[in-house]
């Protein structure tokens, strides 16, 4: 069954439900925030420049009601608002069956908090935080601000265009960040790691199984530590960089395009480090099974 709280369905401008499709905008207030679950299916958020917000569902056997109310066969859709925050969950009903697609547009700015379970999530063109987590299905992020927190234990995350910390997490998937402007944390088991374009104080990724590469600039005072158990490790560093760089590697080579004097080495394994430019960020590269390569753009 769809519910609207009654603050809402004063505030609805129009209900549409036509066979598997609802439909409906209302007003959105400065401030407000934005919670959806979907336990199965799709859910896709875009940032549009109006003071509204409007939900649209597909995939459902659903029926009018009366008063505005719409009753959802196919397991339960709620649209409702409490205080600053508007909430929309599709959940399955009785039967176990509650799998649908639901777009929602929101002013850009509006934090938004996503969760599902075999659902494939989509971000676009918000400029505000954003926490999207799903069991099974891929995580992908156009735009996001401040903090965007990102994970899936079965699916790709894909992140681009943002302009704050990135928190990236995977068991089975890989994970690319592209023109981010911010700290980078991406973490996965069974999946490699692309780092585009990232231009933060702080980057860190980890992976067992698979390759790593990281292309930006190195910034003064920061550290940045690419480690992969089994897989390839590429750090190709924008422009001039005055950093120290520590490597790691038990089985595999180093490869550098760059002159370097080693500055020492360790006891067991082949782990060594090396000083370019006056140093002041810290550059750590390991892997246990796989080759290490360091490069600058242009090369």
């Amino acid at each position: 069954m769809l519910a609207l709280s009654a603050a809402l369905a004063v505030a609805l401008q129009g209900v549409s439900v036509q066979g598997t499709q609802f439909d409906t905008t209302f007003a959105a207030a400065r401030g407000d925030r934005l919670e959806a679950h979907v336990f199965s299916g799709s859910i896709t958020v875009r940032a549009w420049n109006r003071d509204q917000v409007r939900v649209q569902a597909s995939g459902m056997d659903a029926e009018s009601g009366r008063a505005g109310r719409v009753r959802v066969r196919a397991g339960g859709l709620d649209v409702s608002r409490s205080g600053g925050t508007i909430r929309v969950q599709l959940h399955p009903g009785r039967d176990g069956d509650g799998e649908g697609d639901v777009t929602i547009w929101v002013p850009a700015a509006t934090p938004v908090e996503l969760q599902g379970n075999q659902t494939e999530v989509t971000v676009e063109g918000l400029q505000g935080p954003v926490r999207a987590t799903t069991i099974e299905g891929g995580v992908t992020v156009t735009g996001g601000a401040e903090f965007v927190e990102l994970s899936s234990v079965d699916g790709d995350i894909t992140v681009t265009g943002t302009r704050g910390r990135v928190q990236a997490n995977s068991v089975d998937g890989a994970i690319v960040v592209r023109d981010a402007r911010g700290a980078v944390g991406a973490n996965t088991v069974d999946g490699g790691i692309e780092l585009t374009d990232v231009d933060g104080p702080n980057v860190q990724a980890n992976t067992v199984d698979g390759d790593i590469t990281f292309r930006g600039p190195v910034r003064s005072g920061g550290t940045y530590r690419l480690v992969s158990h089994d897989g390839d490790v590429t750090a190709t560093v924008a422009g001039t960089a005055d950093v120290e760089v520590n490597i790691s590697t038990f089985s595999g080579e180093f490869e550098t395009d760059m002159p370097v004097t080693l500055t020492g080495t360790a006891r067991a394994g082949r782990q060594f480090g090396f000083t370019l430019g006056r140093g002041g960020a810290q550059l750590f590269l390991e892997t246990f099974d796989g080759t290490i390569r360091l490069a600058r753009t242009g090369r």
